[in-house]
């Protein structure tokens, strides 16, 4: 397991652009995405998310200074497909999400957002299990628990060569039901037996 060549987190649009900048000086594409889910709301009372994004540093319609209302990650694109571990205690439920593309959303390139824009019946076929290599699977709980976590949900992406990138670590408020339900794991329950547990020492 990798991690992508540049990874930044910043809450100005001065140095996003920067970064952004940077990265396509070298021929790398750019995707942005907000940090934490405690955004805020529009005037409809929505949360105002700002979606996996691409984003490059002529664009126009972009204004960076916006940046900087919540702290956002400015990453490089990684193409492949989406791999989702979602791990309670020791055990790990990981899941493959493949988008069609006649489902993608302009520039945004995350599934959580398409999710909420298509029919979700028409994506039951495409979230499925699928095993991780043990190298991974090590490296996925090695992770999870140096920050001591019981329950997280790590974000990997497959590259067309079978490279398994990290991308990111959710520690909370991740939603798990989703999966459960196209997949059949029984992530609630494993959850429900690591409280009934108690604490560990």
């Amino acid at each position: 397991m990798i991690c992508p060549d540049s990874t930044w987190q910043t809450s100005s649009g001065a140095k996003a652009h920067g970064t952004v900048r940077r990265l396509d000086a070298y021929g790398h594409e750019a995707v942005c995405k907000d940090v934490t889910k405690c955004c805020p709301l529009t005037a409809d009372g929505d949360p105002e998310v700002f979606w996996t994004t691409h984003v490059a540093p002529d664009d126009e319609d972009l204004e960076w200074d916006l940046l900087a209302t919540e702290p956002k990650i400015i990453q490089q694109f990684v193409p492949g497909t989406d791999i989702r571990v979602t791990i309670v205690g020791d055990e790990l439920f990981p899941a493959e999400i493949i988008v069609p593309e006649s489902a993608e959303i302009g520039l945004i390139r995350d599934h959580r957002a398409l999710g909420q824009a298509v029919d979700l019946l028409e994506l039951d076929e495409k979230v499925r299990r699928t095993t991780l290599p043990d190298e991974v699977r090590d490296g996925c709980l090695a992770l999870h628990h140096v920050y001591g976590l019981q329950y997280s949900a790590i974000d990997l992406r497959l590259t067309p060569d079978r490279r398994y990138v990290f991308l990111d670590l959710n520690a909370e408020n991740t939603a798990f039901g989703w999966i459960e339900q196209r997949t059949g794991y029984p992530i609630g329950r494993a959850i429900s037996r690591r409280l009934l547990a108690g604490p560990r020492d």
